[in-house]
């Protein structure tokens, strides 16, 4: 049964064609987790077939996770600018828990995702030191905000695949930076499979065509080594913050045996990498990340 269960996770890899197999995909971790417990079995009990099978597919899994672990290059953190994403819970009513993560967390930049009319009463009436706003209020998890300590060079509210994203340029000690907050559909049917991939393919292209310092954060609803991620990198020549820092996951809550990444912090060659982490979760099923970096 459990061999089964390793032959059963390539199917992963065919994630780029179909949304059923892309989910399979997602779980890369606790598939390869799996593979090790078949191996550990398997050579207990002398099954030397079963044993070979579990250590080649784990190897094949392993070979999609060990960026995440490669370190990452010493950057100094002299007038570095600090950057917070927090998919908020639309629903979510720990909102003192949040507040002590923004707090304890600092960042020059936030963006917020699921931003409600009732998330917007709270915080724009509590984060004081944040008096520069970019914000698009919905009743439902697709609202979005960017918070600023320092002003607005430019702020727009940018429509992808009918979902909406801020895009803000800021200033900064050392130049002005170009913040993308983005929140695509979860790839959760045909449709919403197709949506969300073009919405990273139109993050993409505007990466591609910008000449300055940008970084990109939100809850991107897909995984590091999703190949439509892959692609998002690979084709708007972007870097993630999380490559060098671990798996670092966030989602779903404090569900620790389906823990994934999807929320992410990806900045271009303008911009160096100085520290990555997760914050707490603060009441939402998503925990905090925040990057702080360098501009070049």
């Amino acid at each position: 049964m459990f061999v089964l269960g390793c032959i059963f996770s390539l199917f992963s890899y065919l994630g780029r064609y179909f949304f059923l197999f892309e989910q399979l995909d997602s779980f890369r971790v606790q598939s390869l987790i799996g593979c090790c417990v078949t191996l550990l079995l398997a050579t207990v009990t002398r099954q030397r077939m079963v044993a070979v099978i579990a250590l080649l597919i784990g190897l094949l899994h392993t070979t999609q996770l060990y960026r995440l672990y490669l370190p990452a290059p010493a950057v100094p953190a002299e007038q570095s600018v600090r950057i917070m994403s927090s998919n908020l819970l639309a629903s979510n009513s720990s909102h003192e828990a949040l507040l002590q993560q923004v707090n304890t967390i600092d960042p020059e930049v936030i963006i917020f995702q699921e931003y409600t009319p009732q998330w917007h009463r709270i915080l724009a009436g509590t984060l004081h030191r944040y008096p520069y706003k970019l914000v698009h209020t919905i009743d439902s998890p697709f609202g979005i905000a960017a918070y600023s300590k320092s002003p607005f060079v430019k702020a727009e509210v940018k429509s992808f695949t009918s979902l909406p994203a801020v895009d803000i340029t800021v200033k900064t000690l050392q130049r002005d930076l170009r913040i993308f907050g983005v929140h695509p559909i979860p790839p959760m049917s045909v449709v919403t499979f197709d949506a969300r991939n073009a919405y990273l393919d139109a993050l993409a292209s505007e990466s591609l065509g910008y000449d300055g310092p940008m970084v990109v954060a939100g809850d991107f609803n897909a995984v590091p080594w999703s190949w439509h991620f892959k692609s998002l990198l690979r084709n708007g020549k972007l870097k993630s913050a999380r490559d060098g820092h671990g798996l670092k996951p966030t989602w779903p809550g404090n569900f620790f045996p389906l823990w994934i990444p999807i929320d992410h912090i990806l900045y271009n060659n303008k911009v160096a990498l100085v520290d990555f982490d997760t914050g707490v979760n603060a009441g939402s099923d998503h925990k905090p990340i925040w990057a702080e970096i360098n501009l070049h």
